[in-house]
């Protein structure tokens, strides 16, 4: 399921709630993790397009979509919470927000596997036991490889917009 519906309905349910979530900033510092997720990817597709290295990007997208350590230990928190069955509006909203930052970083596997993949081929092409046609056919293999890689990053930026829109638009829509 895109993370984007997993956002939806999960604003959907705390509409009636608006009011009491007002003043919480756990939904700017998610916002902030999925920009950043967003500016990797993209950081590293320009870096594809210019001719770097796989292996350079790797370490990088591999935690595009990392919550930081203290919103990591709010969502722990919360979990608890709506698990005892004791939550309130907020920590509601704090689960649904791991939730779609589970889809978010389930989709991300994709392209990080292709990434991955390409830079085993970069360390093969570098090989001294290939010939040259073994190289530049691994070096052939490896663009492949990261076309593929840039095609499944645009399908996670993509997704990871809408989820970035719809909390922007549900964070300005007016408090009735």
């Amino acid at each position: 399921m895109p993370a984007a519906s997993v956002m939806s309905s999960l604003l959907e349910t705390v509409a009636t709630e608006r009011h009491r979530l007002r003043g919480e900033d756990v939904t700017s510092r998610f916002l902030g993790t999925i920009s950043e997720g967003i500016a990797v990817w993209e950081t590293a597709v320009a870096g594809f397009d210019a001719g770097g290295e796989a292996g350079q990007a790797l370490a990088v997208v591999t935690d595009a979509f990392v919550l930081s350590e203290d919103t990591a230990t709010a969502a722990r928190v919360a979990e608890d919470v709506v698990r005892m069955g004791v939550a309130k509006p907020l920590d509601v909203l704090v689960v649904g927000l791991v939730q779609v930052h589970r889809e978010l970083v389930k989709d991300n596997r994709r392209p990080v596997a292709m990434v991955r993949k390409a830079a085993a081929m970069e360390r093969r092409a570098t090989s001294r036991w290939r010939g040259a046609e073994g190289r530049r056919g691994q070096l052939v293999d490896r663009d492949l490889q990261l076309e593929e890689a840039r095609l499944a990053a645009r399908e996670v930026v993509a997704d990871a917009r809408r989820v970035a829109d719809l909390l922007v638009r549900w964070r300005s829509q007016p408090v009735p």
